[in-house]
């Protein structure tokens, strides 16, 4: 007998990728890793995860957590035993996620399948790294793109010695004309979220 999956999908259907569209307008994107049985309750006709290969839209509404991250970060995490200054080291593991205190919100929250869209800044390289990060991790997404560069933020954990260091880059500058767009996006964006964080 064939399962039913919700909003008639066919079984083992790929779900490609999530848009999130607010009164029409793209703001972001993310795939979608399907999971058996997953449903969302409709909560408002505004907003919406539209889901291609989908027969039906999904929505996030006022339900949604709009999370801001104003320095986003391309965060590295190295692992490193024994770490003594002054040697050369290998790092048998390392991480690369999108990161900054936003982001990190979100990430939490979208594994605990609560509504949620990262908002904030994103430039160069790095931001187009934050960008794939958070379509890696399906976090919907509306980062504003700067002409500064993204900071990067490196985490050297040594097990050995139980000790983890940081080493945080300065954010770039932001001109008034990307704060006027991010204010302008934001005033938008909180009319659908019962929270910011």
């Amino acid at each position: 007998m064939k399962e039913e999956l919700p909003d008639s999908a066919e079984a083992g259907a790929k779900l490609e990728e999530v848009v999130v569209r607010v009164d029409g307008k793209k703001l972001g994107q993310s795939p979608l890793v399907p999971r058996m049985g997953y449903k969302e309750t409709p909560l408002d006709d505004r907003v919406w995860y539209t889901v291609k290969g989908f027969s039906s839209r999904r929505q996030v509404g006022r339900g949604m957590i709009l999370t801001i991250t104003l320095n986003a970060a391309v965060a590295r995490t190295l692992v490193v035993p024994s770490l003594t200054l002054g040697h050369r080291h290998r790092a048998p593991e390392s991480m690369t996620l999108a990161g900054g205190k936003g982001v990190n919100v979100a990430r939490s929250l979208r594994t605990l399948d609560v509504p949620v869209l990262a908002a904030g800044f994103a430039g160069g390289r790095n931001g187009d790294a934050i960008r794939d990060g958070l379509s890696e991790a399906a976090i919907p997404f509306d980062l504003v793109e700067i002409e500064g560069h993204s900071r990067t933020s490196t985490a050297i954990v040594d097990p050995m010695a139980g000790t983890q260091t940081e080493i945080n880059e300065y954010g770039p500058a932001v001109i008034p004309a990307e704060a006027k767009e991010f204010s302008r996006r934001l005033e938008h964006l909180m009319e659908y979220a019962t929270a910011v964080v």
